[in-house]
């Protein structure tokens, strides 16, 4: 079996999934709102003034939290590692990263650090057309067996 190619690529989580989360938030904030509204017996137009207000603070506060500082995801061919490209070379992370969602031209994946508590797991969404050429690398290295020995391989691999 050949092994994964060693990459590297700049990660940022692109303006369509910022909006996804804002949308989604937005949503939410909206159906609580309508919900307190109509618990509270609120006439129509002060609960569609509160439906609208709570669905753009959610919404800001999705797009907001949405921001990511770009990441270097990198693969040895064994091992991957992240760093934040504003940190500097001192803030990279060691560990294991699995696909979550596929949709062909889109990936959702999700990186767990080796040291638990070193860092937060993270969800790095990645689009075809902001890795460019290196997308079928990215997805090889993604999918490929992990060699056997290293922490988090199924057993019998």
């Amino acid at each position: 079996m050949r092994a994964a190619p060693a990459l590297t690529i700049v990660a940022a989580r692109g303006g369509a999934w910022r909006a996804l989360a804002a949308a989604l938030a937005a949503s939410s904030g909206a159906a609580l709102a309508a919900w307190i509204a109509a618990h509270l017996d609120l006439a129509p137009p002060p609960e569609v003034l509160a439906v609208l207000a709570a669905a753009l603070a959610a919404g800001c506060v999705g797009w907001r939290a949405t921001r990511l500082a770009a990441l270097e995801v990198g693969f040895d061919g064994a091992r991957w590692s992240i760093l934040v490209v504003e940190a500097g070379p001192g803030h990279a992370w060691q560990g294991q990263l699995r696909a979550v969602i596929d949709l062909g031209d889109w990936l959702l994946l999700r990186f767990e650090p080796d040291v638990p508590h070193a860092s937060a797991p993270r969800w790095l969404p990645l689009a075809r057309r902001s890795v460019g050429a290196r997308w079928h690398a990215l997805r090889c290295a993604v999918y490929a067996p992990q060699p056997a020995g290293e922490p988090g391989a199924p057993a019998g691999a």
